[in-house]
């Protein structure tokens, strides 16, 4: 009874330290994961009738929830985006692995994609991020917008209200693994070509598969585009009627499988 006694007392003083130790082991598995995917971004700029209009300079950048800079997705201009004062402060003008694009000479709808990963080429950590908007169609600071989103591994689909001179906002965010379900078989090394690709892409691979194989093209939201059924895996597939954005190749056999992204201007 007396030992009975003292392993009870003993799981009593050790519960709240195993606990903690969880815990801790669980926010350190949290803090640390680091999720690859694909951000896909649609908005709409509004006219600002500044003296340069419809001409404006712009850039659209992501930051920590706290501030911290961490990639220029797009920049327009290169004059007069001297003036994109937010994103100056923001990313001292850093565009490493940003697209860049000549001044916009009208309002309308864009498409971005972002892939997770900061101006040095690493995936970031998952957690809570700010996508950021500002444009400028005068010598000038111009109207800025700002969207909060956490990224983990957990897909979404949202729509955030507009906000000043900036509409229509449309943010799909998915994983790999969100996209499409991958089965577990010998994995197949892929050259998809050219990327990115506008009228057509070559799927090549030195394996020789002497067996029936199903080529699906897969939309980043995980909707089946397009379907093949051969037994030639040297294809040259016609993509010229896909929306721009990310797809994914998911090839499959009976003993094969392999999924590779591709990106349609």
């Amino acid at each position: 009874m007396k030992y009975l006694y003292k392993i009870v007392l003993l799981a009593f003083i050790l519960a709240p330290i195993f606990s903690l130790a969880q815990e801790i082991n669980n926010n350190t598995k949290s803090i640390h994961t680091n999720t690859n995917g694909t951000l896909t971004i649609n908005f709409t700029t509004i006219n600002n009738n500044g003296h340069y209009s419809p001409n404006h300079v712009m850039a659209v950048w992501i930051e920590t929830s706290s501030g911290t800079f961490v990639r220029t997705i797009y920049k327009a201009g290169e004059q007069e985006d001297v003036y994109l004062d937010t994103w100056i402060a923001a990313s001292s003008g850093n565009t490493s692995d940003a697209v860049t694009a000549a001044t916009i000479q009208a309002h309308g709808s864009h498409q971005l994609i972002w892939d997770c990963k900061d101006k040095n080429g690493a995936v970031v950590t998952d957690g809570d991020y700010k996508l950021k908007f500002e444009f400028t169609d005068k010598d000038s600071q111009g109207p800025t917008a700002s969207i909060n989103f956490t990224k983990n591994n957990q897909a979404f689909d949202i729509s955030p209200a507009s906000q000043s001179k900036f509409t229509s906002f449309h943010l799909v965010f998915a994983t790999d693994e969100d996209a499409i379900s991958e089965i577990r078989k010998k994995s197949i090394e892929l050259k998809i070509f050219p990327q990115p690709a506008k009228e057509q892409i070559r799927i090549e691979t030195e394996l020789k598969i002497n067996e029936l194989i199903q080529i699906s093209i897969v939309s980043i939201t995980g909707k089946l585009v397009k379907r093949i059924q051969t037994k030639n895996i040297q294809q040259q597939i016609d993509v010229s009627t896909l929306e721009s954005g990310i797809y994914f190749i998911d090839l499959e056999s009976e003993n094969y499988h392999q999924i590779k992204r591709f990106v349609k201007l």
